[in-house]
């Protein structure tokens, strides 16, 4: 039998079938999780990004440490990626008064709600960025396309867009939430019914 590796904007694992939430989690850590770390970490030492507006407009460009554009914004067209990085770094007043994760994807969202060619990925992949570099981090698993997917591939109720972290199988809940986020996207065809 020949396995295939299936490629997403979250990031491919081979179609080898369905695995456990316990087998996921250690897969993630070995081959995502550190990358993961350090693109937030490259946010959280405010190094190249000494101010919020700084870190506005890096996190908005979404290219990598080595300048190249990140996986979820790659199909992005460049004109809108600068019409939003535009408008996020001229709100930056607006984003540093956000006390939380929450408020900070809600600000966004509402700046960027008439800005074409961004959707939801998008706006929380910038958000969490900046909330990296605000100290804010989620503490609820935010739903978009591929999350959304694989939150219902684990039989858990997507309709109110977010998940609380204690509503994950406890595998999942030792994780932080952007971490999740990441695992339902990635492994969204591989989760073994609960």
């Amino acid at each position: 039998m020949t396995r295939k590796t299936i490629k997403s904007g979250c990031g491919q694992v081979d179609d080898g079938g369905s695995m456990s939430v316990a087998a996921i989690v250690r897969h993630y850590g070995l081959k995502y999780g550190q990358k993961a770390q350090d693109e937030l970490g490259r946010f959280r030492q405010h190094r190249n990004m000494p101010s919020l507006r700084d870190a506005i407009g890096t996190a908005a460009q979404s290219r990598d440490s080595e300048g190249l554009r990140h996986k979820h914004q790659r199909r992005l067209k460049e004109r809108d990626i600068a019409n939003a990085t535009k408008l996020l770094v001229d709100s930056a007043e607006r984003i540093q008064e956000c006390s939380n994760f929450h408020a900070l994807l809600r600000h966004v969202d509402d700046i960027l709600a008439e800005t074409p060619g961004v959707g939801e990925l998008y706006k929380y992949d910038v958000s969490l960025r900046i909330g990296a570099w605000l100290g804010h981090m989620p503490e609820r698993v935010y739903l978009h396309a591929g999350t959304r997917i694989g939150a219902a591939a684990l039989g858990l109720d997507t309709s109110d867009g977010m998940l609380e972290m204690s509503a994950l199988p406890p595998e999942l809940q030792r994780l932080p939430a952007c971490e999740v986020e990441d695992i339902l996207c990635i492994y969204k065809g591989r989760f073994r019914k609960r």
